[in-house]
């Protein structure tokens, strides 16, 4: 291992933040994202419902395509899938619409959203 004389311990954590700086300007989007994300999470903790409405969201926005998709070919899922594995999922959806309704509310506002954005 060769230690170049021109590197500081310093110079790597500034290269580090660098890259961060450099990746936040270059990816906003994404960059708001994992903040608002972390943010969420973070209060999800001390006022469940606005974490996970500011979760429900991001993901949202995020999924808006697949969410879509799986409401308009329901049907076409069920019969692929059988009716079983369809109530299993359906009881999973529920018993988590019940435990935290907040970030199932902010999908669908971001969704419902994005859909009047995008017809309009």
């Amino acid at each position: 291992m060769t230690i170049d004389p021109n590197k500081r311990p310093g110079n790597d954590i500034k290269d580090k933040m660098e890259n961060v700086y450099r990746y936040a300007a270059t990816n906003t989007r994404e960059t708001i994202a994992y903040v608002l994300l972390i943010f969420g999470l973070i209060l999800i903790f001390f006022l469940p419902g606005y974490g996970g409405t500011l979760i429900g969201l991001v993901v949202g926005v995020y999924y808006y395509n697949e969410l879509t998709y799986f409401i308009k070919h329901i049907n076409q899922f069920i019969e692929e899938n059988g009716t079983a594995k369809s109530l299993v999922l359906g009881a999973v959806f529920l018993a988590l619409l019940i435990s935290a309704p907040a970030i199932f509310i902010g999908a669908l506002v971001a969704v419902a959203l994005k859909h009047l954005f995008l017809a309009g």
